[in-house]
């Protein structure tokens, strides 16, 4: 940023730091449909939460931005528990937390290898968020795919009906 901007100043990199952790989080946008698919989850019985990696002083005020705090059980940030996506480790502590087992947990993410293959290693039912990353050449396609957040209450039927 310093080198691409027209700075009549340009900050020193410490400054232009601390203005981007205090600012980004805020500016954070939510995918079509977030709030009212976690509502939804919420009402068919699932317990949520989010598995990020990152810092906790990003992480936090992101969740807060995005309105979806009180929808979730547990918010597990890579940076507080000391282990990040893809492993396991991560995946199992949410389990943990949310008193859930593997088979009965679904992991949607946009990232092929933190998110998708990182939950199928852990146990996890994985579906994979297109649109952000591209799925790596070479590796077979995963098995569940969406395009939009609101296409996994096509998926996921809620512990009634398979699936928490």
């Amino acid at each position: 940023m310093r080198q691409e901007l027209p700075w009549e100043s340009a900050p020193d990199v410490s400054r232009l730091a601390d203005h981007w952790e205090a600012s980004f989080p805020a500016e954070t946008a939510s995918r079509e449909g977030l709030v009212s698919t976690l509502e939804k989850l919420r009402l068919r019985g699932f317990v949520l939460g989010v598995v990020t990696n990152g810092r906790d002083r990003i992480q936090q005020p992101k969740i807060d931005s995005l309105g979806i705090r009180s929808l979730l059980s547990t918010l597990i940030i890579s940076e507080v528990v000391g282990f990040e996506k893809p492993d396991a480790r991560i995946f199992k502590r949410s389990l943990d937390e949310l008193g859930c087992a593997e088979c009965d947990a679904w992991f949607v993410g946009d990232h092929p290898k933190n998110d998708i293959l990182g939950a199928v290693a852990a146990g996890l039912q994985s579906i994979w968020l297109r649109g952000v990353h591209a799925w790596p050449v070479g590796l077979p396609p995963p098995q569940r795919q969406i395009d939009r957040l609101c296409d996994v209450l096509e998926i996921v039927r809620g512990p009634e009906g398979g699936g928490n």
